[in-house]
């Protein structure tokens, strides 16, 4: 390599630098370990001496380059760096690390996001057919594990969904997800048993919530700040389509078919959406992705963390007052839910590979303040998919139709929400689009508690349709917030764990409404039936048959005071929702966001 002039030299700028044919070979061969890393919490640069003469080659070895200190901290992801008064953000144009080969991006785009509602429809499909299932295997005793199984597998999946995107990429695991789904539903339609069924439809978990996830994270790295609450807000549109359409569709199947039928049109619907996704992703470019490799990938802690997790969803469900698990059995649960996860975080702060949940994640007030407010919010979930229903089946002794349109109401106040949401968070402060939706959820909230027999069908929709419009603006306000936080290597992390937060306060929430409802319920039933002793073993029955409510079964007083215990019953549950939705907001005001 020639030398440079000595006015070449003295000049602050040097337009070209010739390299040897073996150091660029050397670079070539390290090309995998300098892609910008936006998962490790470790990238540092290292400044070596320099041979500065003039004659002799130069090896890009002996080569060094000061860098100011700010750009280094956010290339290392320093927390603290990136939260200084002079830390700069970095331009969206260095968020976006994901690439379809596609002329119109955003169509394709769409119909990715379009195509995984199928994910919505498996669950609200099975959502909807509980009892026929059960009855069809004479077990309708053991429907509670369709329900506790997708947790559990939904709930000890999520953490990892991100940490195994760095390893093999957009691309290969959302095949891994249409796969996942599809064998799970195979599974359940060929299912000679009840535990066949149980188990298929659990493991399609790990399909729809990686999903659902994926495409989170998808946005995240295929647009800029600006464009994604756009795309966000059209996610939860049509993903809550697809929740409309399980209600609606699975009482007209089953009223012709049995149960399996349902699976059937759903592995139909999966077959399009496999169609459709591969088609739209076709050579799409997620190499940048691609950080990581299997064997940084902590698999001790992920053990201990799954352990915790299944420990845990099952100590609650055995806590509960429709438990599936003796006491004994609750006992051990909780031990080893006791032990797994503290042994979790410890072989986190040991080990040297990459952590599944970073511990400085814990540190950062802004954000734990947000995940804190998310937890609360889980007991209005189980009200309107759990005892709202109930309410209208029991109280209200609404049909089947109008029981599927009252969950249909809440999820298309969802869909509205999405599909307006864009609209009203470039409008608004962030804070203030948090209060605004958490007054959406409060004010119906409230409402329910009053609700009685003579309660309308009119009344209880709109509640919903107002209370899903609500829930799903705080969800969007909080995906927002979590992708616009430093420092990058953070936010695919952040929109996993919000997901994970979420079901874990649903799952809590469950536990605890459930188990207060059912002791209550025991109580005020007992007491209606010591005051009308010659009627007491049809008013013991009906806490666990409905049906004999309306029967003409004994006289209408004596119906009243068994709908008035049902009502005393339920309305304990909606007050500790409406509280606890109340506390979200009042914990969200405590978030500084710019």
């Amino acid at each position: 390599m020639t030398a440079k002039s000595s006015s070449a030299e003295n000049s602050p700028r040097v337009n070209s630098i010739e390299l040897d044919p073996s150091i660029t070979s050397d670079t070539n061969d390290n090309y995998d370990s300098t892609k910008t890393n936006y998962y490790k919490e470790e990238n540092h640069l290292k400044s070596v001496t320099t041979n500065n003469s003039s004659t002799n080659p130069i090896s890009l070895k002996n080569f060094s380059i000061e860098i100011d200190p700010q750009i280094t901290a956010s290339i290392n992801g320093d927390i603290e760096a990136q939260q200084t008064p002079t830390s700069k953000p970095e331009s969206d144009a260095d968020k976006i690390i994901y690439f379809i080969n596609r002329r119109n991006k955003k169509l394709f785009f769409c119909l990715i996001i379009a195509a995984t509602v199928v994910a919505n429809i498996n669950q609200t499909l099975v959502n909807s057919s509980y009892s026929a299932i059960g009855n069809y295997f004479k077990a309708l005793q053991y429907t509670s594990w369709l329900s506790l199984g997708y947790v559990i597998i939904s709930c000890s999946s999520q953490p990892f969904f991100s940490p195994i995107i760095s390893i093999v990429g957009y691309n290969a695991f959302f095949a891994y997800c249409w796969i996942f789904l599809s064998i799970a539903t195979i599974l359940s339609v060929i299912g000679s048993s009840m535990l066949m069924v149980i188990i298929g439809y659990s493991f399609s978990a790990l399909g729809g919530i990686g999903m659902s996830i994926f495409i989170n994270l998808l946005i995240l790295h295929s647009f800029p700040l600006k464009q994604r609450s756009f795309y966000y807000g059209f996610s939860s549109f049509s993903h809550n389509v697809g929740n409309i359409f399980g209600p609606l569709f699975a009482p007209l199947l089953l009223t012709k078919y049995n149960f399996r039928s349902l699976f059937i049109a759903l592995i139909i619907f999966i077959a399009i959406g496999m169609i459709i996704c591969l088609f739209s992703m076709y050579k799409s470019n997620d190499s940048l992705v691609k950080v990581n490799k299997w064997k940084n990938f902590n698999f001790l802690s992920s053990f201990l963390l799954i352990a915790s997790i299944i420990s845990l969803a099952c100590c609650l469900n055995g806590a509960s007052g429709s438990s599936i698990f003796n006491l004994t059995t609750t006992i051990v649960l909780g031990c080893v839910f006791l032990v797994c996860l503290p042994l979790f975080f410890f072989t986190q702060s040991k080990s040297t590979k990459n952590k599944i949940i970073p511990i400085q994640i814990f540190t950062r007030r802004n954000e734990v303040i947000v995940y804190l407010s998310l937890v609360f919010i889980g007991s209005r979930y189980v009200s309107s998919s759990f005892f709202i229903p109930f309410y209208g089946s029991v109280i209200l002794n609404l049909t089947k139709l109008k029981l599927g349109l009252i969950s249909s109401f809440f999820y298309l106040g969802s869909s509205v929400s999405g599909l307006v949401f864009p609209l009203i968070y470039k409008r608004t402060k962030p804070l203030y689009a948090f209060v605004f939706y958490y007054l959406l959820i409060i004010g119906p909230s409230i409402a329910e508690v009053f609700f009685n027999q003579n309660t309308g069908f009119y009344l209880v929709s709109i509640c919903e349709f107002i209370i899903g419009w609500g829930i799903v603006g705080v969800t969007l306000c909080a995906v927002m917030f979590f992708v616009s936080q430093p420092p990058n290597n953070l936010k695919p992390l952040y929109i996993g764990l919000f997901s994970f937060i979420i079901t874990l306060g649903s799952m809590i929430s469950s536990s605890i409404l459930i188990s207060v409802y059912s002791k209550l319920l025991t109580k005020k039933i007992a007491a209606v039936a010591s005051s009308h002793p010659q009627y007491s073993s049809l008013i013991l029955n009906s806490s666990s048959d409905s049906s004999i409510i309306f029967s003409g079964s004994y006289p209408d007083f004596v119906r009243d005071d068994v709908l008035k215990a049902f009502i005393s019953a339920i309305n304990i549950p909606l007050i500790i929702t409406a509280s606890s939705v109340s506390i979200s907001c009042l914990i969200i005001l405590f978030v500084k966001i710019k």
